[in-house]
Parts: C-alpha cells; structure tokens; sequence
C-alpha cells in the first residue's frame, strides 16, 4: 500500500478503499508527514500537527473531502450537538481545531486538553490490555467519557485538574 493508492481512493471518492488505505499506511508504519501531505488536502483548516492518525480517526481527517466517513466516527453527534452547538461536519470545520488544542472541551464535563498530550497520558498508563484503548487519542477520549460519562481518570495526574475522580 502507498499514497498514490490513497489519492486514487481519495479522487475516486471511494470512502471504504481510502480509509482501508489509511489504515494499512498506519499498520506499515509509513511516515505520519507523508501521510499529512494528503491529509491537508482533505481537511485544509487542520493545524498540520493534527493530521496524524495516532491523533484523530482515519474518519475525521477524510470527512471534508468524504462526507460518509462521519458514519465510521466514534464522535457521539449528540454530545457534539449539546457541546459545541453544531452537527459534526460544522464541528469538524470550526471546532475540532480547538478541541485537540486544548482551547476547547470535546464534551460538556471533560476538561480541556491538548491531544497530544493526552496520547501521551493514554500511552503512559498502567493498564491491562482489556482496558487498552486502540486507536487514535480522540477517539480514545470520546469511548472513554461514554464509558465512565466522566473524564477518564488519567486526566487526574494533570496537575491543574482535580487529583481524585469526582
């Protein structure tokens, strides 16, 4: 697999291949800055730092350019709704940008945190494998708020955050 097989995909607005594609260039472990040159062609108002699939879902780097990758987003459009007042394709365009910032929460009851940061709890802690979150950060963020309806509770070694859960 390579990037010209994601750009056919991508040009084909084949949602299903370009995703596949994604995927495999991640499996392979394939430059994440070659990757983010495509990338940035399908979601221009992403900071570049972002267009890293550790971070965001192959589904909400692709949704600007292919709308039905929204439906393989671990986003709950409902929280999105009651959060930042917006569909998730808005969301995508006018927020997302500042939710892995750190500028802006992901869900009502989270905290603010950068995303890399975040990967960087999420990978530093002691956890079983059961409990292991696979996939990018954001996408770990949002299974995990459903799960506990809470923040996670590697948020709680943040120092400014609270240091037990509530």
């Amino acid at each position: 697999m390579n990037l010209s097989t994601l750009r056919q995909a991508i040009d084909q607005a084949d949602t299903a291949a370009a995703l596949q594609a994604l995927r495999s260039l991640w499996e392979q472990a394939y430059p994440a800055t070659l990757i983010a040159s495509v990338l940035s062609e399908c979601n221009p108002h992403l900071d570049r730092v972002y267009l890293n699939l550790d971070y965001v879902s192959p589904a909400l780097l692709l949704a600007p350019r292919l709308k039905d990758a929204l439906l393989h987003c671990a986003l709950d459009p409902i929280r999105i709704q009651a959060t930042h007042s917006c569909d998730l394709p808005v969301f995508i365009r006018r927020y997302l940008n500042a939710v892995l910032r750190g500028e802006r929460p992901l869900y009502n009851g989270l905290p603010q945190i950068e995303i890399r940061d975040y990967y960087g709890l999420v990978q530093g802690a002691p956890v079983s494998a059961s409990q292991r979150c696979e996939g990018d950060a954001l996408g770990c963020l949002a299974r995990d708020s459903i799960i506990d309806n809470r923040a996670p509770a590697c948020f709680y070694r943040i120092g400014s955050l609270a240091t037990q859960p509530p």
